[in-house]
């Protein structure tokens, strides 16, 4: 019998849901373009380059494990959206 865990990064490492989620992420990486380009105001630019980062980045990631081909120092770019995207948030 298998364990949930096991079950759940099966599930996750189908490449259909992998697509899916990169899919995903593009369309939140499109809003964030959006906010970036309509932005008002210094948090709402830095909420956008946050969400860019952080969104194309999870794409990114979901699309080079879809196609086995993981790539290493995304995470970079990830941990750099997450800063980001904090720093924007405190400075309210």
């Amino acid at each position: 019998m298998s364990s949930p865990l096991q079950s759940f990064r099966e599930f996750f490492n189908r490449k259909s849901v992998r697509l899916f989620l990169g899919f995903f992420c593009l369309t939140l990486a499109t809003y964030s373009l959006m906010v970036l380009i309509n932005q008002q105001s210094q948090n709402e630019l830095l909420r956008g380059v946050a969400g860019l980062l952080l969104w194309t980045g999870w794409a990114a990631v979901n699309f080079t494990f879809a196609f086995k081909y993981p790539v290493k120092g995304l995470n970079l770019l990830i941990n750099a959206g997450l800063l980001i995207f904090l720093i924007s948030y405190l400075m309210r």
